[in-house]
């Protein structure tokens, strides 16, 4: 389950839209040069470098820890989901995806591992997890306050807090141009970034981005009740997933 997909995702050529700029961050790791690369995925590339391997035997690495992380929460809810299943769901619709964004999608299957400590309520491995992530995309702070939400907002009974959430979260999604553009205008390191807040393609992308997730929110919408008797937990996969869809709009 781990190393079959790790194995191709470590011995491709050229495949990935970022594939060149992963080489040519690995060549600027190894002569020790700056590059704005998280700690973790900093770490991997120098190590690699200094014993000599290769960019695919980073992406080796990192496919280990991706899919690592992945197996072990599909086993954590294999009473629900076949972690078989839920790998084979995982490849359908993620695993070309880690092609082009590898510390993205790295830094998602270590915070989707995370979930079990918020529920648990272990704030420190939490954190550790986060920091983990972190290494790999920095974005990955922003789950930080989902810890001390979850109780607000991941009990089934909490439907109008969630729905209150969910109304906060699109003004600020809608507004979020507004905060960040004078942000990014007059912090030099950060003027890089604001080529994503293009408000053309931002719309064009946002409603594309609704239109595709109808159909996921529309399955979750009809099993609701029925995993609910299975899985207390969905309810709270549930929230998760409608907020990434605001903040992917």
């Amino acid at each position: 389950a781990i190393l079959c997909p790790t194995f191709f995702f470590s011995v491709r050529y050229g495949i990935g839209t970022d594939y060149e700029s992963y080489i040519r961050i690995f060549n600027l790791i190894s002569t020790g040069q700056d590059t704005r690369m998280e700690w973790a995925y900093f770490l991997i590339n120098k190590t690699v470098a200094y014993f000599g391997g290769s960019i695919e035997v980073v992406f080796f690495l990192v496919g280990i820890i991706m899919f690592l992380f992945i197996y072990l929460t599909l086993k954590d809810h294999r009473k629900v989901i076949s972690p078989g299943l839920g790998m084979f769901i995982f490849i359908l619709f993620y695993y070309q995806m880690s092609f082009n964004t590898i510390r993205q999608v790295v830094a998602v299957a270590v915070l989707l591992y995370s979930f079990k400590f918020i529920k648990d309520r272990y704030l420190i491995r939490f954190l550790l997890l986060i920091i983990l992530a972190s290494g790999f995309h920095i974005s990955s702070l922003i789950m930080i306050p989902v810890y001390f939400i979850y109780n607000l907002i991941g009990k089934q009974q909490r439907r109008i807090t969630r729905l209150l959430f969910y109304t906060v979260t699109l003004l600020i999604v809608i507004g979020l141009d507004k905060l960040l553009i004078p942000i990014l205008s007059n912090v030099e390191s950060l003027n890089y970034y604001l080529k994503y807040l293009d408000q053309e393609s931002t719309l064009e992308s946002g409603f594309g981005f609704i239109i595709r997730q109808l159909p996921f929110l529309a399955v979750g919408f009809y099993l609701y009740t029925y995993i609910g008797k299975y899985d207390k937990n969905f309810s709270f996969y549930y929230f998760m997933f409608i907020v990434s869809i605001l903040f992917g709009f």
